[in-house]
């Protein structure tokens, strides 16, 4: 089998932020299956180089060299570096190849509109937020799925290492999390922390993984001003198998069990409480993240979402 990933090469479509995670996600994850093998176009690199995203271009090598699936990826930020309409219904009725598309902020009411719009034209679509905000939008869901992001877990299997790190924080450091980690400094609760997505001190993949690996539990806040939306550090860090201390909300509750595989705070002064319980809890710390590490492997991994793929493309008769 072989698929042809169309997705964004760098982080927000700008080549200023460095790569985006694609290697880390889809490519790497659909390499350690071995399930089947890819290609990529990126859509930003086309327009950077050539002022448009590449259409015709891409067209042409598809009807060339025709994939067994086209899978595209979806730049919210960014609605001049995505696919057209048009693009997607000429691979769906001329071309007869399955369509996937994978938008990860399907919490905007935007995206969920536009999956319904290109609904016609698609075998599946992924919303990799986790939240369940198209149930309320979408008239025809039948082929939406709201999942998880597929990650390439190989890092996450080196060691193992002594848990030396009380407490880390990986990821952006912008409002809400500013208070809460502001919040722990001011009390005494040293958090190791590192920036993620384009940011300046962005840590390197394995040095990300490797503070994980070593943390004994990390923080992670999923909350938007539209609310709560899965973020990948909570399959990152369970599969790490370290505490994930993750913000009160509907989301990570449908993945994971609050207080048995993840232990949720509501405010600063629940986090500061729960942070200092669970370092004078040690087996009990370790007792949940080992819970959250299980349920991680045993249902969460990239080849769990590319095997669904396919067998769904299957079970619909669209994929041989």
């Amino acid at each position: 089998m072989h698929i042809l990933i169309v997705s964004h090469l760098f982080n927000d479509g700008q080549p200023e932020l460095g790569l985006a995670s694609i290697p880390h996600t889809y490519l790497g994850s659909l390499e350690q299956t071995g399930l089947a093998t890819y290609e990529t176009f990126y859509l930003d690199q086309h327009y950077a180089q050539h002022g448009n995203i590449g259409e015709d271009a891409l067209l042409a090598h598809i009807e060339r060299q025709p994939p067994d699936i086209v899978l595209c990826t979806w730049l919210f930020s960014k609605p001049f570096l995505n696919l057209h309409a048009k693009f997607f219904q000429t691979l769906k009725e001329r071309l007869k190849i399955p369509v996937v598309l994978s938008v990860h902020d399907n919490i905007h009411t935007r995206e969920v509109q536009m999956c319904e719009v290109l609904m016609p034209f698609l075998d599946l679509a992924y919303g990799l937020d986790g939240t369940d905000k198209y149930k309320t939008l979408m008239g025809d869901k039948s082929k939406f799925i709201s999942t998880f992001m597929p990650l390439d877990t190989r890092r996450f299997l080196k060691g193992p290492y002594e848990r030396t790190i009380d407490v880390s924080f990986l990821g952006r450091v912008y409002n809400e999390r500013i208070t809460f980690l502001n919040h722990l400094h001011q009390n005494g609760v040293a958090v190791v922390v590192g920036g993620w997505a384009g940011e300046a001190e962005k840590v390197p993949l394995d040095l990300y993984a490797e503070t994980m690996l070593r943390s004994k539990m990390t923080i992670n806040t999923s909350l938007t001003s539209l609310g709560g939306t899965l973020k990948w550090r909570a399959m990152e860090a369970t599969l790490c198998g370290c505490l994930l201390l993750e913000f009160a909300d509907e989301t990570t509750k449908h993945f994971f069990e609050p207080f048995k595989e993840y232990v949720p705070f509501e405010n600063e002064n629940d986090l500061l409480d729960k942070v200092r319980y669970y370092l004078a809890a040690p087996e009990e710390c370790q007792r949940i993240a080992a819970n959250g590490r299980e349920r991680a492997w045993s249902q969460y991994t990239g080849e769990i979402w590319w095997r669904g793929m396919f067998d769904r493309l299957r079970s619909d008769g669209v994929l041989k």
